[in-house]
């Protein structure tokens, strides 16, 4: 983790990938006060209730079914009875099994976090307050779920910032980091795009889903502010969409000129820009149900 991961970059005037234009390390998010984050629950906890009401229909519904002519276990009490039918000269019941069934796909989620320079000020306290409330909702589910920060200051050196991995569970180290965004450097989109494909790659959940909490805009020096840097974030989009990964943008950037970027990107249907910042922390949760259903 402290040498990075290499990931090509597409160049879509030569139509060919760069070899290992950018490197990514993953490094665990800036911490603080615990405050920050008891602070954010208590000032939202009527809305925290509302989005684990919200989330409850995302549980799938496991049960076992009896009365089955197989499955993985015998249904005792029928089993006792079609004993009893035989023993009377009876025709027994062969419908002695039961069977345990999952009716929702199991899922893996993982949320890509913009903590670029762009998010500095009113935006970074938004996200936070944002993923707070969301990270609330979602530890009430059976469902695998991470946070990760991203932001770069070169192209060797792009930083997946661990908020809360699937492994980690929510302790008072994950409630740090979760009430401590902090902002700065350049958005080079593509490879963490490419990074967070990796990640939910390695997730044996049956479907995987990657939100991207930004203004979904790729920005870095040089050429990567231009087409070459939307070209590339496609790229890795598609990318992640052949791997199995479904990729949404939340996009952060209400200005109607953000479709000539966000759309190339991510494709038509496939992102949603909010037409106001406080609206952030309502319209998460409803896209992330979207996503699961």
């Amino acid at each position: 983790e402290e040498e990075g991961v290499a990931y090509d970059e597409w160049d879509d005037a030569a139509g060919v990938y760069r070899a290992a234009a950018t490197r990514v390390r993953t490094v665990d998010s800036p911490t603080g006060d615990l405050s920050n984050y008891l602070k954010i629950v208590e000032a939202n906890r009527r809305e925290i209730s509302q989005i684990r009401r919200y989330f409850a229909a995302l549980r799938p519904e496991e049960r076992w079914l009896h009365g089955q002519r197989d499955g993985a276990e015998l249904d005792l009490g029928r089993l006792i009875t079609a004993v009893s039918d035989i023993r009377a000269g009876s025709q027994p019941d062969d419908r002695i099994h039961k069977r345990f069934v999952r009716r929702r796909q199991p899922v893996a989620i993982l949320i890509l976090v913009d903590v670029s320079g762009s998010t500095q000020g009113r935006v970074i306290y938004v996200e936070q307050e944002a993923i707070v409330l969301l990270a609330e909702g979602l530890r009430t589910l059976d469902m695998p779920h991470a946070f990760y920060g991203f932001s770069n200051d070169h192209p060797q050196n792009c930083l997946l910032q661990r908020v809360k991995s699937f492994e980690d569970r929510y302790d008072d180290a994950v409630h740090r980091r979760l009430g401590n965004l902090r902002a700065g450097g350049a958005t080079r989109l593509g490879a963490f795009l490419r990074a967070g494909t990796a990640l939910l790659a390695r997730q044996p959940q049956a479907r995987r889903l990657l939100l991207v909490l930004s203004d979904g805009k790729p920005e870095d020096r040089g050429e990567y502010r231009g087409m070459y840097g939307i070209r590339d974030s496609a790229m890795a989009v598609h990318e992640a969409r052949k791997a199995r990964v479904n990729t949404f943008c939340l996009s952060l950037d209400a200005e109607e000129k953000s479709v000539d970027y966000l759309e190339p990107i991510f494709g038509r249907g496939s992102f949603l820009r909010l037409p106001e910042l406080e609206l952030l922390p309502k319209r998460l949760p409803m896209v992330i149900r979207r996503m699961v259903q």
